[in-house]
């Protein structure tokens, strides 16, 4: 594990959990140590969790392209919640 990037370790992780096939999953930026392309992975592969396993996602994120993938976003602004849609 020492060896790994920290998006190899972020992917590992993250296959760690699909694994046990979780009715929730909690992800606090997953696409924090990825580039574009890896983030397009990861996206692709919370929503086939999410359609094939009916898993519910809550994703904390500061990346647009995550938030917009996701069915519904919310936003902290000045200390309150703020639904602001989804991209799906």
């Amino acid at each position: 594990p020492g060896q790994l990037s920290g998006g190899e370790r972020q992917r590992v992780a993250l296959a760690r959990a699909l694994l046990m096939r979780p009715a929730i999953l909690l992800a606090d930026e997953p696409s924090g140590a990825l580039d574009s392309e890896a983030t397009e992975a990861l996206l692709d592969q919370l929503r086939t969790l999410q359609k094939t396993e009916g898993a519910a996602l809550v994703v904390v994120t500061h990346d647009p392209l995550v938030a917009n993938a996701m069915d519904r976003v919310l936003a902290l602004e000045g200390g309150r919640l703020i639904a602001r849609g989804g991209g799906l």
